[in-house]
């Protein structure tokens, strides 16, 4: 500082002067920087925003992976109700065919045979019938509940991003 300096009450501005002058000095602030960085890096990597993003993203793929569960489920049933449907039509057309086979035959012994089969294709169709219903049933639950399920989307979305605009305000 100079006399002038000293006079007029200013204080020496350059950078010389307000840096450490040995290199232990400088060490030491360059550690400090350091360490600073290493504190706000933590900081920053357990932000209660971040976790907010994380638990919000963790529960929108658990939504998204039971939906494509109730999906898969509901495309399961509708092949399995159509393959049954084209498996009673064809009982339909083998007792159809076995009805006129029936008015046809004349010995007693063919008749019972021809009406054995006809009873055979009836249970297996009252089978095919149940099993068809029980798919349907359980087919218009899952659509209800994919309904119902659907409808949370809209909140769950939101959520996440109310979670990245905090988290965009707080790393900003």
């Amino acid at each position: 500082m100079t006399s002038d300096d000293a006079a007029a009450g200013t204080e020496p501005t350059t950078d010389e002067e307000t840096q450490p002058a040995t290199v232990p000095e400088r060490l030491l602030v360059l550690q400090r920087i350091d360490t600073e960085a290493d504190q706000l890096r933590h900081r920053r990597e357990r932000l209660p925003e971040l976790e907010q993003v994380a638990t919000r993203t963790e529960q929108l793929g658990t939504w998204e992976a039971e939906r494509g569960r109730m999906r898969a489920r509901i495309d399961e049933l509708t092949t399995a109700i159509e393959s049954a449907e084209a498996r009673g039509e064809g009982l339909a057309a083998d007792k159809q065919r076995l009805e006129a086979q029936l008015k046809t035959v004349i010995a007693p012994r063919e008749a019972e045979a021809l009406m054995s089969e006809i009873a055979s294709v009836d249970t297996r169709r009252d089978e095919l019938d149940d099993q068809e219903l029980a798919d349907l049933t359980e087919q218009t639950e899952l659509e209800d509940r994919l309904a119902a399920h659907l409808e949370e989307e809209p909140a769950l979305r939101a959520a996440l991003g109310h979670a990245d605009e905090a988290l965009g305000r707080v790393v900003a």
